[in-house]
């Protein structure tokens, strides 16, 4: 596809599927917490309970390493 197909498609706001020549490797983040452009830290609901997960921040036992 061009370009101009391409945004033509994304222009319309609806789904659309595409069969694509070759596979493509897809990678899914989920973030919980994030800068806003003004630099502030913000922090979202955890709407699929992933946190729990990696324990809680005011655990003293945890650190973070860099």
């Amino acid at each position: 596809m061009t370009r101009e197909e391409v945004d033509a498609i994304v222009a319309t706001g609806k789904t659309t599927n595409v069969a694509l020549a070759s596979g493509l490797p897809i990678y899914i983040t989920y973030f919980t917490a994030g800068i806003r452009g003004d630099g502030e830290l913000a922090i979202m609901d955890d709407v699929y309970n992933r946190d729990s997960r990696v324990g809680a921040a005011e655990d003293a036992h945890r650190t973070c390493g860099g």
